[in-house]
């Protein structure tokens, strides 16, 4: 059974969003270090028509920001046991300059909270003191 943190470890590959016991770093420069327990965030804000529509990474991460404030993460990640393709399904927000990003794994309610910041068809998420960024572009 894998932890927590390193699911989530994949799951940020693909997006945004993301912490691990030891650190990793995703093949297109998106950089993860050890990051503290995360605080409780809770889930309030509101749909930005200009965050709405599909954003992909260097890396190849994938995020998709519906309209009705739906989101959908993919992320690819190279392991010593072969490529794993990891997806989340939950919704989304924006609350002030945050990004919100909720999914249920395990069936545990998660929320992530990324620092946003939108110039053009860039949308740059970090995350966690400034440990994780990764800059998307609108495809």
């Amino acid at each position: 059974m894998k932890s927590k943190s390193s699911l989530f470890c994949v799951s940020m590959l693909v997006a945004v969003l993301a912490a691990s016991i030891g650190g990793c770093k995703g093949s297109g420069g998106d950089t993860i270090t050890a990051i503290p327990h995360r605080k409780v965030v809770q889930f309030q804000g509101s749909i930005d028509p200009q965050y709405v529509g599909s954003w992909k990474s260097k890396s190849g991460a994938q995020l998709k920001l519906d309209k009705d404030g739906t989101a959908s993460i993919v992320s690819t990640a190279a392991t010593p046991h072969g490529t794993v393709s990891h997806v989340l399904s939950g919704k989304w927000l924006l609350s002030g300059q945050n990004l919100l990003l909720q999914y249920t794994q395990q069936q545990t309610v998660v929320t992530i909270q990324s620092k946003a910041e939108l110039k053009g068809s860039s949308l740059t998420l970090i995350q966690a003191g400034n440990h994780f960024k990764t800059i998307y572009f609108k495809s």
